[in-house]
């Protein structure tokens, strides 16, 4: 059975209040001259108080001032019985101080065990408050911490969405077209919580630009397709040209080297047609002059003209009218006076047979 809480204020009232009952004594101890002198009021009051008499006459104002005086008297003496009565208080005062200080030193030691247990168990309790308030403090950080990574976690998800974006530039269009389907079965679901409509929005978005940027790369490729189609074509066009400038450079070789020859053979023919012009020439004039005697080394020089114009011959067939031919025209010419003219016959004679065989 639990005690019930002592009512404190009836306690107090019992020991403040456990003085005698009826009059106050200290009360009767300080008005003791003043309650003697209010008895003597009724007395004073008896034979002084009545103003039966008129002040107007000799007799008359003599009882008036006589008995003024008698209760100024009694009156002037109040004063004097109150500062008595002060200074009995005062010095009453400083033994109420002791005694009162003596009662709460004695109050003090039933008082103390119970403030000590108080203040211990005040500070248990605030010890306690402080421990589970640093746990709540602790459990909102935490809380905290966990709803930020919960947060961050949530748009770190949105932005690997948006980051699809990014991975995909400059990559041909199968890879934007991987990565699109790839984006395209990520789920979006209940698992975003609140962010799921910005997800959404995300996944959308970035899809979109994605199949952009896939168009532009699909016509950036054909259109790479196209010059590289058109550099090939160049460079076939550019062969073909270099090829049909080679061919054109070599019959303009081949041209021009059998007009070279024409020209060579043209002016062979001139000049034999003007030695044939001269033999013929030098024989009339031989037909007309007066026999001479070739002399030896003449006719030596022209035995080693027919044999060096003859030798490269000797294999074909017409070497016998090569040599008869050469052998007239040496007579012929040495027939002839002028020795300038029989030289210009020689080397004319050698080009036309070293010629031939060459």
């Amino acid at each position: 059975m639990s005690t019930p809480f002592p009512d404190i204020h009836d306690i107090a009232s019992e020991v403040v209040d456990a003085a005698p009952t009826g009059a106050d004594p200290m009360r009767t101890y300080a008005l003791a001259e003043l309650s003697a002198t209010e008895l003597g009021l009724e007395k004073l009051r008896a034979e002084f108080g009545s103003i039966d008499y008129d002040p107007s006459t000799p007799f008359g104002y003599k009882l008036a001032t006589t008995r003024r005086h008698a209760v100024r008297l009694v009156r002037f003496q109040v004063p004097k019985a109150v500062q008595a009565a002060k200074a009995r208080l005062k010095a009453l005062g400083g033994d109420v101080e002791a005694e009162g200080d003596r009662i709460i030193a004695l109050l003090r030691e039933i008082e103390d065990p119970h403030h000590e247990l108080i203040e211990a168990e005040n500070a248990r309790r605030a010890e306690a408050k402080r421990i589970k308030d640093e746990a709540e403090a602790a459990a909102e950080a935490e809380a905290a911490r966990v709803e930020a990574q919960r947060i961050e976690m949530r748009k770190a998800a949105i932005g690997m969405i948006r980051s699809y974006l990014d991975h995909c530039r400059g990559l041909p269009s199968d890879r934007i077209q991987a990565g699109i389907d790839q984006l395209d079965g990520v789920p979006v679901d209940d698992a975003f919580e609140e962010f799921a409509e910005e997800a959404l929005r995300a996944k959308a978005d970035t899809l979109e630009a994605m199949r952009q940027l896939h168009t532009q790369a699909v016509a950036a490729e054909a259109e790479a397709a196209r010059m590289a189609a058109l550099r090939v074509e160049q460079a076939r066009i550019a062969v073909e040209q270099a090829e049909s400038q080679r061919v054109i450079a070599a019959k303009e070789a081949e041209i021009a080297a059998q007009y070279a020859a024409l020209r060579r053979a043209q002016e062979a023919d001139a000049e034999r047609v003007r030695v044939a012009a001269a033999i013929e020439a030098a024989k009339r004039q031989a037909d007309e002059a007066p026999a001479l005697a070739v002399p030896p080394p003449a006719a030596k020089v022209a035995e080693s003209v027919v044999a060096s114009v003859t030798a490269p011959a000797t294999k074909k067939a017409s070497e016998t009218s090569r040599k008869a031919a050469a052998l007239s025209a040496i007579d012929a010419i040495l027939s002839a006076l002028d020795a300038d003219c029989t030289e210009r016959a020689l080397a004319v004679l050698r080009n036309e047979f070293v010629g031939e065989d060459a």
